[in-house]
């Protein structure tokens, strides 16, 4: 055990020693990467910090569990742990919560108190989340033309199709796979679009005969009906319904189906899935979409059908929505002392 735990130590070294590289051929700054390693040690801090009342009663102060690393998370940021418990538990904390000038319609529909642990878990989101969007703009910064050009490539490099049963995993896929498993199917459409429709739009403009192959011309073979289901909206408003004979034009797609359903309180992921075979049940979405055997589980056909992936919904309906202490991050570190 005390070598495996010293081999991972040597791993870490090295890790963190390619970052440095990497931060340094980019032309970061020693200020910015100091910034961005205070806020990656502040979240550390942070998540072993814990909540605990002050008393048993129920009108107890919270306060931290562990001080010295709520002290130290402070530090990291910028700020006083007096600031930053009252930023996650505010003055009169009795009850956890955080107030905004002015709420977002999820957080009215929402309408509930944050526990302690999510106000921790949304705080730690919004600074990681923040860490990343200010890597992502130090890279993009150094790898802009110092010059105007006249013409430029732009590749795009992303995961692939994400399907977790090809590696022997049967737990089924997440809702993070599904993200990447929809952009490769919106490139996918886009590839269709540009190569197969738009010269076919032409051809017909110019009035110029093209004799297609029939299987050219059925839809199946196109993304775009997988895509549609997926991120299709509705003619109409969008009502919570459980209507049993959906018309076409009122069916929306999974995401628009998982937002709505998110900020519903007393909304679970059982009731996702439902409403999602509500409106995806009839026959012509069925090569498209079926249940699986597991609970919350479902399968999308992506790659015209040649690539069936297992989902596992489980824990979606929390991943979709917000946290309003993600964005109590950004004002934290804008009023930073450091």
């Amino acid at each position: 055990m005390e070598e495996k735990t010293h081999e991972d130590k040597q791993k870490a070294i090295l890790e963190f020693a390619r970052v440095c590289s990497a931060l340094s051929v980019l032309g970061v700054s020693n200020t910015e990467v100091k910034a961005i390693w205070s806020v990656l040690a502040a979240i550390y801090h942070l998540s072993i910090a814990g909540s605990v009342k002050a008393d048993n009663s129920s009108t107890g102060r919270w306060q931290f569990s562990n001080p010295q690393s709520a002290h130290r998370a402070a530090s990291l940021l910028g700020t006083t742990s007096e600031e930053l418990s009252h930023c996650l538990f505010g003055e009169d904390n009795s009850t956890p919560h955080t107030s905004f000038p002015t709420s977002s319609p999820t957080d009215r529909l929402l309408d509930r108190d944050l526990t302690p642990l999510e106000m921790l878990e949304g705080l730690v989101v919004g600074l990681y989340g923040e860490v990343f969007n200010a890597i992502a703009a130090l890279i993009n910064r150094s790898i802009s033309p110092v010059v105007h050009t006249v013409s430029s490539l732009m590749v795009v490099d992303c995961p692939g199709f994400q399907n977790p049963a090809s590696c022997g995993h049967q737990g089924g896929a997440t809702f993070q796979d599904l993200c990447h498993n929809y952009l490769q199917e919106r490139l996918q459409l886009l590839f269709h679009q540009t190569t197969i429709v738009a010269p076919r739009d032409r051809y017909a403009q110019e009035h110029i005969e093209l004799k297609c192959d029939d299987l050219a011309e059925n839809e199946i073979y196109s993304p775009n009906p997988l895509v549609s289901l997926l991120d299709r909206t509705s003619q109409n408003v969008m009502i919570r319904t459980s209507q049993p004979d959906l018309r076409d034009v009122d069916r929306w797609g999974l995401f628009w189906l998982l937002d709505e359903e998110a900020v519903y309180p007393g909304a679970c992921d059982e009731g996702f899935i439902e409403r999602l075979f509500m409106h995806y049940r009839d026959r012509d979405h069925q090569l498209l979409l079926r249940k699986a055997p597991g609970t919350n589980q479902f399968v999308l056909h992506h790659l015209q059908g040649t690539n069936p992936v297992m989902y596992t919904a489980t824990g979606w309906l929390k991943a979709s929505r917000e946290n309003p202490m993600a964005r109590a991050a950004v004002a934290l570190l804008h009023e930073s002392a450091k």
